[in-house]
């Protein structure tokens, strides 16, 4: 599996906090071939290297997605949800979802606007407000109160190199280091862990760091870039991942990372970050008496959102960086392009 069958295997897979078991399974599943040891850490994903290398740094990112979860099962179908990490409530009015284990479909009602009231029109509608319509008399067999739902999205390449779909923030680590893994086989020297829980607390990066306890560590994950909406942002589309500065990480380690990524031409856009509960970063920092940190960060727009837009180069440069640091050479030299 390439990065982007990767990407597009995994983006359109439910696994929303405190609902990743079938994704887990799916991961499982796919990684199994490799032949090496996987383990569930509490609701994490670890791959164990046949030949562990003391000095190779432990690869991390999170699997799980910002959702629904089901509040109440109603008379005609209706269900009431409360969100599931920081979603807002214009973002889901009107959306198609899929509940619950078996993915039923549903569409979460909003009255049209010409009928709402001036408050709501002016002040918009709070998720706690709103409602999934499962179009059925009774869903009480088939829907229970925690089963979680998902705004409905397909993965699109909406041009040579970019694709827009829900979650791909979230599921570009994912399909990194799934590549990694498959790619390296029993030649792999880094363990990885695909954690849970990162839109509920960060337990799962924290429940793995902590029963790993690593020297070092390298955590993917995504951040804004720049858009015509927010010209703040210092990362854009296809210029490079973010390699993160600042308290979060570790001076040494980054700079090794930096070097890495020159030899190999990979490249890097530093980025400042001080910010703790944006990434795994600072809950892994801070584990098991102090772990040594690099961050890499993909460029998203519009994270957050169930329409992220990525570019595939930029994904592609940090799998790269990935490979050359679990060979322990420049990616040029690695052994998987022999």
């Amino acid at each position: 599996m390439d990065i982007l069958n990767a990407l597009e295997r995994y983006a359109g897979r439910p696994a929303v906090s405190g609902a990743e078991t079938s994704f887990r399974h799916l991961l499982q599943e796919d990684l199994s071939a490799t032949g090496l040891r996987l383990e569930f850490r509490g609701h994490s994903l670890v791959v164990f290297p046949e030949h562990p290398d003391p000095d190779a740094p432990l690869l991390l990112t999170h699997l799980d997605e910002p959702g629904l979860v089901i509040s109440s099962v109603e008379d005609r179908g209706f269900l009431r949800f409360r969100p599931v990490g920081e979603i807002a409530g214009a973002d889901l009015a009107n959306q198609e979802v899929l509940v619950g284990p078996r993915e039923l479909p549903g569409v979460i009602g909003l009255r049209p606007p010409h009928i709402l009231s001036e408050k709501e029109r002016h002040e918009g509608v709070q998720p706690q407000e709103l409602f999934i319509d499962l179009g059925m008399e009774d869903a009480r067999d088939l829907v229970r109160v925690g089963d979680c739902a998902v705004v409905r999205r397909r993965t699109y390449a909406v041009g040579a190199t970019r694709y827009l779909g829900r979650a791909l923030g979230d599921k570009a680590g994912v399909a990194a280091l799934a590549t990694l893994v498959q790619r390296r086989g029993k030649a792999l020297r880094c363990p990885v862990a695909f954690c849970a829980g990162h839109h509920a607390g960060f337990r799962g990066a924290a429940e793995v760091a902590e029963a790993l306890a690593p020297r070092r560590a390298v955590v993917v994950d995504a951040l804004p870039a720049r858009s015509f909406q927010d010209p703040s942002p210092l990362l854009e589309l296809g210029k490079g991942p973010g390699l993160v500065t600042g308290p979060l990480v570790d001076r040494s380690f980054t700079a090794e990372l930096e070097a890495r990524g020159a030899d190999a031409r990979i490249l890097l856009r530093r980025l400042p970050l001080a910010e703790r509960r944006v990434t795994d970063a600072w809950t892994v920092q801070i584990a098991a008496g102090g772990v040594a940190l690099g961050l890499l960060a993909l460029p998203v727009r519009y994270p957050g959102s169930f329409g992220e837009l990525v570019d595939l180069e930029d994904l592609r440069r940090i799998f790269l960086l990935l490979e050359a640091l679990d060979c322990g050479k420049g990616a040029e030299s690695c052994c998987c392009r022999n």
